[in-house]
């Protein structure tokens, strides 16, 4: 029983870990865009 916590707790926190990087990359490439389109409404 204390394996079967112990692996679940390891799946519960990669899990936890691959969605805060996915919002972060979201997030960021967001911004990223927002950043590009505001410059390219500058320029044209």
């Amino acid at each position: 029983m204390v394996v079967v916590l112990g692996i679940l707790d390891f799946v519960v926190a990669g899990v936890s870990l691959i969605i805060g990087l996915f919002l972060f990359g979201f997030i960021t490439s967001l911004l990223c865009a927002a950043a590009f389109f505001n410059n390219v409404k500058d320029v044209s």
